[in-house]
């Protein structure tokens, strides 16, 4: 059996969401928001012994410039989220993206 020929459904999985992240507009395009990111992710890896975390999630702000970021550090859109969000559309378009990084891929 050719495991890449079938969808693995998961109920569940070891994640760490990331709830609000901003820098200041004076202090946005310095790298602030990427050293946050890498202290965030040496915390997650360095506490293996205590959570089995492998996911960080976040709800980008569906903006052009937000996603980017993201994208630059590792994160890629939900392909499950994007579905659901297509079942249920809202009125002006989602707010948020939802976005996720395997802190185990290089």
């Amino acid at each position: 059996m050719n495991i890449d020929e079938h969808e693995i459904k998961l109920k569940a999985f070891p994640a760490v969401k990331i709830g609000r992240l901003a820098v200041a507009s004076t202090l946005q395009s310095q790298g602030v928001g990427a050293a946050i990111m890498k202290l965030l992710l040496g915390e997650v890896l360095d506490s293996s012994t205590l959570s089995t975390a492998r996911v960080l999630v976040v709800d980008a702000d569906n903006k052009p410039r937000v996603i980017s970021f993201y994208e630059k550090q590792g994160f890629e859109r939900s392909s499950w989220a994007q579905k659901a969000a297509q079942n249920h559309k809202e009125k002006g378009g989602r707010a948020a993206i939802k976005m996720l990084r395997d802190i185990l891929k290089p």
